[in-house]
């Protein structure tokens, strides 16, 4: 039988938990320089900065939604599939990761069914 995840949280350390804390501060500014690239237009260096987060967090919702809204415009709705159906799964009420997705599927011609 599996252990409870409130039991799994007690074998932490301290500096375990301080870590992870760490982390998703680094996320989070890093997520913030990728944003200020891309409203500024600079979007090769944001999507360097959303692949760093990815390679660290593959499921980071946010990052792989953003790095799919350029990939639309960059490469066609097709290629950003991946990356948009990646942020609904990881955060699937999020009503903008939603249409986002079902906006890249109407133009890419392409339905749920095929996409998954």
């Amino acid at each position: 039988m599996e252990e409870p995840l409130a039991d799994k949280m007690m074998n932490f350390s301290q500096d375990d938990i301080k870590y992870t804390q760490q982390l998703q501060l680094a996320m989070s500014d890093l997520l913030q320089l990728a944003l200020e690239h891309q409203s500024a237009g600079d979007i090769e260096q944001a999507m360097g900065i959303y692949l760093n987060i990815i390679e660290i967090q593959p499921r980071h919702a946010e990052a792989n939604h953003n790095l799919g809204l350029i990939e639309v415009r960059v490469n066609g709705a097709l290629a950003a599939l991946p990356r948009l159906k990646i942020a609904v799964q990881a955060k699937p009420e999020n009503e903008l990761y939603r249409l986002s997705y079902a906006y890249a599927l109407l133009q890419s011609g392409t339905t749920a069914l095929d996409s998954i």
